[in-house]
């Protein structure tokens, strides 16, 4: 049924959702889909952000995140199941956006935290923008 799974991560915050990392995985063996695991950055290219980084340290935020999802991937995704890891800078839901339609998405995997607001206690802010937005299906795992 699925052929393009995308499960945003936030390694930064702390423990990944092992919740929708299990259903993620579930899907993707189940119907033999590509798993694409996502981690966005903030966008350190804009003038009031890269002003407080030298030119070096985007390129050493970006390498850096790539070799932690890539560990991330190598320990939690098991053999024999299809998977690219992707790092991207900018709005995590706009990213998760366009990764969707770039990699030809059709389940979108993300997890959602109580926020603290009555937005953020109903979904999450970026779990809320991607549901209203995608144009394929959205499970939103809540741990």
């Amino acid at each position: 049924m699925f052929r393009n799974i995308l499960l945003p991560v936030n390694l930064t915050e702390g423990p990944h959702s092992p919740r929708a990392l299990e259903a993620a995985l579930e899907y993707a063996r189940r119907d033999g889909a590509h798993l694409y695991v996502l981690e966005v950055l903030p966008d350190y290219g804009l003038p009031v952000v890269a002003s407080f980084f030298p030119p070096e340290a985007r390129a050493a935020a970006v390498r850096e995140t790539e070799q932690q999802l890539a560990d991330f991937v190598r320990r939690h995704v098991p053999e024999g199941v299809a998977v690219t890891a992707v790092v991207r800078e900018g709005r995590p839901y706009e990213q998760i956006l366009e990764e969707a339609g770039r990699h030809r998405i059709d389940l979108i995997v993300i997890p959602s935290r109580h926020m603290g607001t009555m937005e953020g206690f109903l979904l999450g802010s970026t779990a809320e923008k991607v549901v209203r937005h995608a144009r394929c299906s959205v499970l939103v795992v809540r741990d």
